[in-house]
């Protein structure tokens, strides 16, 4: 292929075609690619051995892969028809041991811009490799520019259509031959292979999901519903598909996980993840995300997940025990599981209802005297003294208020446009109250040179932090660890290991404690917590002066589940 179109290659043709042709599959696709000239090479087996045996799951990695690779490739003027369609045979061989292949359409794609220079008769070589799969597999072959004439083209039609078989290992699987005389259309004429696929019974929609970054902003999370387009001859010709945000669809379980323990989940008919509060935030993913098994996430639900897949309905209740980071653990409560499937997909909505979850209600009456400072000073008019602290500017005279997304009664509105959907109603009552704290702040002088921050994150997304100072945008204090083990713990004071500052200064330690609305003895849930972040040294200097002993010798401060974080 290393004859001209123009300026290009018809190599470099041919990888474009074959880059976008990789596009179009998903992963429940399985793909292997062959190089051939006098030999043969499988892109990319110098780096994954595994390319080079069988095919592979057609994953977002993988074909991010193979695009990569097939750029490097190189030919030469002659070619060998025969070991290049041998070892693609060979790839079905070793491969009908790894996935049911006999449900699965086998094709071979066979590009080529000249005929065989050197081996055998493709079109027997075809029939005696078919046989063995028991004739299962078509061949599409495309003649690639203008350098072909009516004999030689024939060999590649008899290619497709297999005129030279045996019938009796099974019915033949006529293929396709195109004749692509400008090579500039090659990306098109490949592109519509899946028209011999499709079934003309199959009129229901097909729902397609795929996560890509919509107006350069973030990846989110997107579903296509697609159905086919027939002529007057019931001839399918195309699709027509309507393209829509996953989370406007599903908005109220995607609102619903914002709670503390309860939740919902949704999964297709194979078991994989489409929502769930565990799966990447969409807006901080920097590339396309794949499908992960549910069974990652809800390793106790294995009934309840069968069922789903199966698209029944049902109900139940179980005891779970909530598993955090190095070792720390939640109480075990009860949770009431209920799970139905959505008509007219594949599709399976799951909801856990934690019995220790509750709605926030301060029966208070906000003041409209005390003072208000949102975090972004760019957002307000009120007269900032700014100061440097701990590698941060920040205001010392008053905390400043940060709303999260789990704030707005649409978090993910919020979440992927930056509109305001309106607050929850409970948000007012949670920025009067923890008003209170700042009071406590301002008046607590013991230590405050080594207190690098004091804040109070409530379960309704509203995050008040002292010295006053502006968060990164979409930072989530329900998703962090200091927040998470103190939910988990409620009882508990949480010392978390050392880790890196989000807010710009440095390694610290958080030491947080959950915030309980006690209703009555046996009914208490979680409002919010509150934590401060001293670093590293200071720490240690507590430590050791709480047990003057330790300045003697080398120590090692562990916690309870023998994790080490101070060390002398």
């Amino acid at each position: 292929m290393a004859s001209l179109h123009g300026n290009r290659s018809l190599l470099q043709i041919t990888i474009d075609a074959v880059t976008s042709l990789l596009d179009t599959l998903n992963e429940n696709d399985r793909v292997g690619i062959i190089v051939f000239d006098t030999g043969t090479v499988v892109p990319g087996v110098s780096i994954r051995k595994c390319v080079g045996t069988k095919l592979v799951k057609a994953s977002i990695e993988n074909i991010r892969f193979y695009q990569n690779i097939i750029q490097q490739i190189q030919t030469g003027a002659r070619c060998n028809y025969e070991l290049a369609l041998r070892d693609a045979f060979q790839f079905f061989g070793n491969s009908n041991y790894s996935f049911r292949v006999e449900k699965r359409e086998q094709v071979i794609m066979f590009l080529s811009d000249g005929l065989p220079t050197i081996g055998g008769d493709p079109v027997k070589v075809i029939a005696e490799e078919n046989k063995i799969l028991k004739n299962k597999v078509a061949v599409f072959t495309y003649a690639i520019g203008q350098s072909w004439n009516l004999t030689s083209l024939s060999v590649l039609r008899n290619m497709a259509w297999q005129v030279y078989s045996y019938p009796e290992y099974g019915e033949i699987k006529k293929g396709t031959f195109k004749h692509v005389v400008d090579p500039t259309k090659l990306k098109d004429e490949i592109g519509f292979y899946y028209r011999e696929f499709v079934s003309k019974e199959n009129d229901v929609a097909t729902i397609i999901f795929k996560q890509y970054r919509h107006l350069q902003k973030a990846y989110m999370p997107y579903m296509f519903v697609c159905k086919q387009l027939h002529d007057t001859n019931n001839t399918v010709f195309g699709a027509t598909c309507l393209e829509m945000s996953l989370t406007s669809f599903l908005r109220e379980p995607v609102i619903f996980y914002n709670e503390q323990h309860s939740y919902a989940f949704m999964i297709d008919g194979k078991g994989r993840t489409i929502l769930h509060s565990s799966l990447s935030k969409a807006s901080s993913l920097e590339a396309d995300e794949e499908f992960t098994s549910i069974g990652f996430f809800e390793r106790d639900k294995g009934p309840v997940v069968e069922s789903m897949k199966r698209g029944e309905a049902g109900q139940t209740f179980t005891y779970t025990t909530n598993a955090f980071s190095k070792g720390e653990a939640s109480l075990s409560q009860k949770i009431n599981v209920y799970w139905e499937p959505i008509l007219h997909t594949n599709f399976s909505l799951c909801v856990v209802l934690a019995d220790r979850d509750g709605t926030i209600n301060y029966n208070i009456t906000p003041s409209t005297q005390e003072r208000f400072y949102y975090h972004r000073s760019d957002a307000t008019t009120d007269n900032r003294k700014a100061c440097s602290h701990f590698n941060r500017q920040a205001v010392k005279e008053f905390s400043t208020v940060s709303l999260t997304p789990a704030a707005f009664i649409d978090p993910e509105m919020y979440w992927e446009n930056d509109d305001n959907p309106g607050l929850r109603p409970s948000i007012l009552d949670s920025v009067f109250i923890t008003h209170f704290a700042e009071e406590l702040w301002l008046n607590f002088h013991q230590h405050s040179s080594d207190t690098i921050w004091r804040y109070i994150g409530t379960i309704d997304g509203v995050l008040r932090v002292y010295p006053g100072i502006q968060i990164p945008d979409h930072y989530d204090h329900s998703q962090r660890p200091w927040f998470k083990k103190a939910l988990a713990s409620r009882d508990k004071v949480i010392v978390t290991g050392p880790y890196l500052d989000q807010w710009g200064s440095g390694h610290v330690i958080t030491i947080s404690k959950a915030i309980v609305k006690t209703i009555t003895k046996y009914n208490s849930f979680v409002v919010g917590v509150m934590a401060i972040d001293i670093s590293i040294t200071h720490f240690h200097q507590v430590l050791t002066d709480s047990y003057p002993i330790c300045k003697e010798f080398s120590t090692r401060f562990v916690n309870s589940y023998r994790f080490s974080f101070v060390k002398k």
